[in-house]
């Protein structure tokens, strides 16, 4: 829910849609939260996956995702491992 997704979320919550947002911050939750959106706070990196994703998939019909690139941050961040995972718990979750 950054740059992309929290205007996404926005338009959707007022199409009629129920949306959960995922954020890297705690400081975070509390705007989505007010915006409307069920907030989680996940990490998806190539080690694991860090916060509640099963919950964050459950009844899940439609899910948009969107790796910020962060290079300056983290040049050196492997996606395909990060992504590996995420499809994973993507694939068992039930997501349609």
């Amino acid at each position: 829910t950054g740059w992309l997704g929290l205007p996404l979320a926005k338009m959707l919550l007022a199409e009629g849609f129920s949306v959960k947002g995922s954020t890297t911050s705690a400081e975070k939750l509390p705007t989505l939260r007010n915006a409307g959106i069920k907030p989680y706070q996940i990490k998806v990196a190539s080690e694991g996956i860090e916060g509640d994703i099963a919950d964050f998939l459950s009844a899940t019909d439609v899910l948009v995702v969107d790796f910020p690139p962060g290079l300056r941050k983290d040049p050196k961040m492997d996606y395909s491992g990060a992504i590996r995972l995420l499809s994973e718990a993507i694939a068992t979750s039930g997501v349609k």
